[in-house]
């Protein structure tokens, strides 16, 4: 009889849950599990209500459970596994838990093997590998404090200060600005500051649609920051390559997250995949075609090949 193995991919903005076993199939999605933007309580909760929903629509109880796959974006540090353990624990229906970053369900989602390189762009952005051995290398997540550039926040607040900068004199030519002011129906450019007010209520301003939109029609402004968040990615995946392997080995890069996946400009993926090849010629990058939380079962499968668990 199929394993039960349910994966989850926790986000910043969602939590996606998956699983296909015995004839049924679950895709659905929670509010974001990523603890160290909405909190402890808040990651905890989404991810209790997905996994009962998750039971009751695959009709099981818990001890039928082979595994849970949590791929959640925040597990970065030691201190975030303890933490992400930690309030995983009493809410875990059964069998085996294993927590990884969620960057990791992409890698798996490309390869069975899970050897590679992926590369995430989303509501974060991160990067990680794995080689043949199991060496697992990492560069990223950890937001702009710690130099990442390339996930919806950062376009965000990138096309909206090259916007600015063109208004009053500081910056080149774009139309970022019209675009904004009519994508978001504001009377005066400055009014977008009130997307940061403390008590706005709604989703979160994303730009980064839009830079893409612009970047299609020719605009220099949005080209160049698309470029950027390809060649920050570029550099790490570069990076963590030549640390993972050998000249002759076989390289992939995977790019997974709603950036790479349904950006609508070339511009990033471009610019990335040029980067990592002026060190690796060879490369082979491609914008994973399906959702990173269904290399759930793989992953699963090899940590458990590897002694993992």
């Amino acid at each position: 009889m199929d394993e039960i193995i349910i994966t989850i991919d926790g986000g910043g903005t969602g939590t996606k849950f998956f699983c296909a076993a015995r004839g049924k199939e679950i895709d659905f999605e929670t509010p974001g599990s990523n603890f160290q933007t909405i909190g402890v309580a808040a990651a905890r909760n989404h991810i209790e209500r997905g996994l009962e929903r998750a039971l009751s629509e695959l009709e099981v109880r818990g001890n039928d459970v082979a595994a849970v796959v949590y791929g959640l974006a925040g597990a970065d540090r030691e201190k975030d596994f303890e933490t992400v353990h930690g309030f995983l624990s009493d809410i875990h229906p059964g069998g085996a838990m294993l927590v990884v970053n969620d960057t990791l369900l992409a890698l798996y989602a490309a390869r069975a093997d899970g050897v590679g390189v992926a590369c995430i762009a989303g509501t974060g952005t991160n990067c990680i590998g794995q080689n043949t051995a199991g060496r697992i290398e990492k560069i990223g997540g950890l937001g702009s404090w710690m130099g990442d550039f390339g996930c919806g926040e950062d376009l965000t607040i990138a096309a909206a200060s090259a916007a600015a900068r063109f208004l009053d004199g500081r910056g080149p030519t774009t139309i970022l600005a019209d675009e904004i002011c009519a994508r978001l129906a504001l009377r005066e450019f400055e009014d977008i500051i009130e997307f940061g007010f403390f008590d706005r209520e709604g989703e979160p301003l994303s730009l980064a649609p839009l830079v893409f939109d612009c970047a299609n029609k020719g605009d220099a402004v949005a080209i160049e920051i698309l470029e950027h968040a390809g060649f920050d990615a570029g550099d790490r995946a570069s990076i963590i390559l030549s640390k993972l392997f050998a000249d002759d080995d076989e390289k992939i890069v995977v790019l997974g997250g709603s950036i790479f996946q349904l950006g609508s400009s070339p511009r990033m993926i471009d610019a990335l995949t040029s980067r990592v090849r002026e060190r690796h010629p060879a490369v082979k990058a491609w914008k994973l075609a399906m959702k990173p939380a269904t290399g759930g079962p793989a992953l699963f499968r090899d940590y458990k090949r590897r002694g993992r668990i």
